[in-house]
């Protein structure tokens, strides 16, 4: 599938947004991906570890691929992953019971 925005790379990231019932999606190359900083940002090198302990993902790995390795990268990857969340859900914070 072609990127949606420049049209000429094979889309590597799939983004689905849900408002109200309304569907977007944006299917984008590497290169636009990340001129656009839509999802997952560069965090700064001195707010992630270089990698999990446990399992040995990297930062950059959950950049590229969005998935984490194991449990314990949330411990390790907890400040970036702050922003993230608050990008994606609009808040951090757990929902009160």
């Amino acid at each position: 599938m072609p990127c949606s925005r420049c049209g000429k790379a094979e889309a590597e990231v799939f983004f689905k947004q849900i408002v109200k019932s309304r569907v977007t999606e944006l299917h984008l190359c590497g290169d636009c991906s990340a001129s656009l900083d839509l999802l997952f940002g560069k965090a700064p090198s001195s707010a992630a570890p270089a990698s999990c302990s446990a399992c040995g993902r990297t930062w950059a790995e959950f950049q590229k691929y969005g998935l984490l390795g194991c449990p314990d990268c949330y411990d390790a990857f907890a400040r970036p992953l702050e922003g993230v969340l608050r990008r994606v859900h609009g808040t951090s914070a757990p929902k009160q019971a």
